[in-house]
């Protein structure tokens, strides 16, 4: 072990980049970019792009390490992009663009059927436990 002498710096440097690399950059980078990336776009963008990651993976394992996909892999990302195709069509992306910052369609209300009770909003302090 160290104490022994055993460890030489020179065997734990690797495993230090190693730590750090892992620390730093595969996990708090990556947080903070998700969050940066999520606070920038609505919540259907970024589901959409979260959906697609299995095909970037893919991609991403292909050029970098000759990974191949099996029948059942290429079927699953064939049904993923049509998947995503289809969500992110102009015909469905105007219906959930409509809806963004909770505002409902105007078509969508029928006034006369709609009665709403509002009740008094009071601190959380003042209710009683």
């Amino acid at each position: 072990g160290l104490s022994s002498g055993t460890v030489t710096l020179a065997t734990m440097t690797p495993a230090i980049g190693a730590v750090l690399w892992t620390g730093l950059v595969t996990c708090a980078y990556t947080i903070y970019a998700q969050s940066f990336g999520q606070s920038r776009v609505s919540a259907t963008e970024a589901n959409l792009i979260y959906t697609a990651q299995p095909l970037f993976t893919s991609l991403f394992a292909f050029f970098l390490l000759g990974e191949t996909l099996g029948s059942a892999g290429i079927g699953g990302a064939i049904l993923i992009g049509s998947a995503l195709f289809v969500v992110s069509s102009d015909e469905n992306t105007d219906d959930t663009r409509s809806l963004q910052g909770n505002k409902i369609p105007e078509e969508a209300v029928d006034s006369e059927s709609i009665t709403v009770e509002l009740e008094e909003v009071r601190p959380l302090e003042s209710v009683e436990k």
